[in-house]
């Protein structure tokens, strides 16, 4: 399931710049190409939103189903360990703060291996995909927005923490 899961989550990684491709492709064919042209264009983007949508159900389900069976079996572990605990131990710790401690860990754990997991690997993918497709259209501007990133980046830090410093007073 996990492999399957991060193989939709990768797919569907591809979708986003794949979509921009087509789309402008779409406006390039408006000029002079006809409606043939412009007709082909929106068929595949229909097809590509159709795929994107089957990719994230796809590993949205398949994540989901992952992490429940792993809180499955990590609760029976826990039981399995409560068991071979003498009755000492029951009797210096109180029993509902273990089993309230097992549910709080788990619900933790099924919401990290969940579809967060999937849309970490949807959002990397689609960073270099991303870059791959600008790369392939005009490597001459993609190199001028990567030289000028990281004062962008640097920008916006600094406005984040004069937003933050203006909230907490």
């Amino acid at each position: 399931l996990f492999s399957v899961g991060s193989l939709c989550s990768f797919c569907f990684g591809f979708a986003l710049p794949g979509f921009c491709l087509l789309f402008g492709d779409m406006i390039d064919s408006v000029g002079g190409q006809g409606f043939t042209a412009l007709e082909e264009q929106a068929f595949l983007m229909g097809y590509v939103g159709l795929f994107a949508a089957v990719m994230s159900a796809s590993f949205i389900s398949l994540y989901s189903i992952f992490s429940a069976s792993i809180t499955n079996k990590i609760k029976v572990q826990y039981f399995k360990a409560a068991i071979i605990k003498d009755a000492a131990y029951f009797d210096e710790n109180n029993t509902n703060q273990f089993a309230s401690k097992i549910s709080k860990e788990c619900s933790a754990i099924m919401r990290g291996a969940g579809d967060k997991l999937g849309l970490v690997t949807y959002g990397i993918c689609s960073f270099f995909a991303g870059f791959g497709c600008a790369f392939y259209i005009g490597w001459l501007y993609t190199f001028i927005l990567l030289v000028g990133a990281p004062f962008m980046m640097g920008g916006a830090g600094g406005f984040a923490s004069m937003a933050s410093n203006s909230q907490r007073e």
